[in-house]
Parts: C-alpha cells; structure tokens; sequence
C-alpha cells in the first residue's frame, strides 16, 4: 500500500470515529462487564494478601508478649506472671499491689490477663499496650460484643484492649508431673470470642476466622496453627501441669473470660 493510500485509510477512520460520536451503549456495558469481573477475580487476591500481612504483624505480638514474658521469667525464679497459686485466676483479680487493681473488686474489666498485661507494660518488659491487639481483631464477641482497641497506657488495660489468651500458672522449670517428650507448652495465642475459661475453637468471627491461630510457646517461638482447634497443646499441659481445678495450682486460660 502506498503512503498516499495509508493516508486515505486514516481519513476514513477518523471520519467513520468521528460519525459515531463515542462508544454505543452495548459497548460501554461490555466494558462495565468486563471491569466487573477483573474486579471479581482480584479482590479475594487482594484480601487475602492484607490477611496474610496481618497475621504476620499478629505472630510479631505474640512473639514480643512471650520473650516478654521469658524475660519476667527470669527475674522471677522461672516463673511467667501469676498470682497466688491456689487462687483461680480465671475469676480473681491479682498482682493488684503492682497494677493498681482494687483487692478483691468485683469488676470483671480487670480480671484474667489483664493484671498480667498491666505489669508487663508498667515494669518495661514491653514498650506499648498496641502490642496486645492483632490487627485482624475486630470485636471482643461475647454477650455484649466490644470493639476492640490499644489502651492509652498500662493501667487502663480491659479486657476489651486484649486480642490473646494467657495460660496463667506456667514455669520455665519442669512440669510437676513431669513431661516423657521434653516438649515446650502453648503460653500465648488468639482468643476466640467466646466467655470461657478454656480454649475453645475458633469461628468465623475471631481473629483469624476458622482458618487457624498463631500460637507462643514456653521457649519464645511462635508457630501458626491451621485449623480452629488447638485442644491437642491444652491437653499436653493437662498431663505434664494437672488438670485445673484439680488441684487448683494447675495452669487455666486467662483472657478467653472476661
């Protein structure tokens, strides 16, 4: 084809574009269309991305919480924090002279993990209350569902400013029943959002959904957990600890229980 004809071919489409006056109304719906289904098929790619982004920022918590946690260890004969042993703290406030918690108050805000929570911030085991919330934490559940948010400072942690469970009563020495494999136990994890004192499974409406938690053990590692369930660690600690509350003195979950 010769230039002059490239040329002439050019004229007609400008003049053919220009006749139309833009795109027809099928067109346009084409390309809606077309939009939509991009849409579709990028936005569970891109949400699961933010999760995956989230967990991560979720392990590095728990990480900080149970090193945290091995460092009070040490200062306290190897120990992690607790209060009278005999006591159960699933429904007792404790460490009230450290944390200023009213002795033998009744006001469920401050029971559990709280008390735990406060020392470690108060005593500078770690460095801000933000790191007691997973990011993918929306709401406490419950009867009476809570937002989940920071507390300001130490000593206005609830149990509303706490994303994980606590197993309270642990120690870095021996089991008192003794332990045949040498394991670490479950220290940390992400609450479900249920009232109990155990650990129960996971729903569609905890941190992570249904499909696992990040879970902190006794020697500092942090290890995802697929699935709701993480029975199998509490009944680890249930053979080596005892089974509370018999006797009284064995390990029970803090912070799964307002």
């Amino acid at each position: 084809m010769t230039t002059c004809g490239v040329c002439d071919c050019h004229r007609v489409l400008e003049h053919a574009r220009a006749r139309r006056g833009g795109f027809t109304l099928i067109e346009l719906l084409v390309v809606i269309a077309i939009i939509a289904i991009l849409v579709g098929l990028l936005f569970p790619a891109l949400s699961s991305a933010r999760e995956k982004s989230r967990r991560s920022s979720c392990a590095n918590n728990i990480r900080q919480i149970a090193m945290a946690m091995i460092a009070y260890s040490d200062d306290f004969k190897g120990y992690f924090p607790t209060g009278a042993l005999d006591q159960d703290l699933a429904n007792n406030n404790y460490m009230v002279s450290e944390v200023g918690i009213v002795p033998g108050g009744v006001d469920n805000q401050t029971r559990g993990f709280v008390g735990a929570a406060r020392y470690l911030i108060k005593a500078r085991y770690l460095s801000s209350p933000k790191i007691f919330i997973c990011p993918s934490d929306k709401s406490t559940g419950s009867a009476t569902p809570t937002a989940v948010s920071a507390a300001a400072s130490w000593n206005s942690i609830r149990w509303w400013n706490l994303s994980y469970f606590y197993i309270g009563k642990l120690a870095t020495r021996l089991p008192r029943e003794g332990s045949g494999s040498g394991d670490t136990y479950i220290l940390l994890a992400d609450r479900a959002n249920l009232d109990d004192a155990f650990t129960p499974d996971m729903t569609a409406t905890d941190n992570h959904r249904t499909d696992g938690r990040n879970v902190a053990y006794t020697d500092g590692h942090v290890q995802w957990i697929n699935g709701p369930s993480v029975t199998n660690l509490y009944t680890l600690i249930q053979q080596d600890w005892g089974t509370y509350p018999t006797p009284a003195t064995s390990p029970q979950t803090l912070g799964q229980k307002p």
